[in-house]
């Protein structure tokens, strides 16, 4: 399987700590493309030119994160989407994760395109409550897919410098945050 992806990603990297997490990566070959710029092969082969994309080996392609992660879950027999009622937590913590993710993606373009105040105050309000969100329901120390893309948007909103102070505002998610940070399908998908 090939996957496109890049490093700073919050939504690669996602999709590359689920496959370390479900023993996959090696199964991965892993084709980075360069922050802020998507190759034009991901161009002809996700309509939506948007990154990460995977290549299957009979060559369908799987894009957006949420589908290729459960791809994944799927090939390695389960344990990054829990079964019953936690399936359903977990993908809520995805889809608050993917959107806090989405978000800050957005707020970074929008610095640099010079949107109307109110459009960037939208945008920001949205990441605001989706932290402050968080800190009142710190999610379980359980590490599937939910968890993982909350650890990711959050790191993506320090390490793109959009909001490093975050941590220390919500203490109690900021201590989740760097528990889980430690834990190796997370870790050993950090940005450098």
């Amino acid at each position: 399987m090939r996957l496109y992806h890049s490093v700073l990603s919050p939504f690669s990297r996602k999709v590359r700590a689920a496959a370390v997490l479900l023993g996959l990566r090696e199964r991965l070959v892993l084709e980075t493309g360069e922050p802020g710029v998507i190759p034009d092969v991901v161009k002809r082969i996700n309509p939506l030119g948007k990154i990460p994309v995977l290549v299957l080996d009979d060559g369908r392609v799987l894009y957006d994160s949420p589908v290729i992660a459960a791809y994944l879950d799927h090939v390695a027999g389960g344990g990054l989407i829990p079964v019953g009622e936690g399936r359903f937590e977990a993908l809520r913590l995805e889809a608050l994760g993917d959107g806090l993710a989405e978000a800050a993606v957005l707020w970074r373009r929008l610095g640099v395109q010079g949107e109307s105040d109110a459009v960037k105050a939208h945008v920001w309000s949205g990441i605001e409550r989706g932290v402050a969100a968080l800190e009142e329901d710190v999610p379980s120390g359980e590490v599937h897919v939910g968890t993982i893309a909350i650890v990711c948007a959050l790191e993506y909103l320090i390490l793109r410098g959009i909001w490093a102070e975050w941590p220390e505002r919500y203490p109690k998610l900021g201590a989740w945050f760097a528990e889980m940070g430690r834990m190796p399908c997370l870790a050993a998908t950090r940005a450098a």
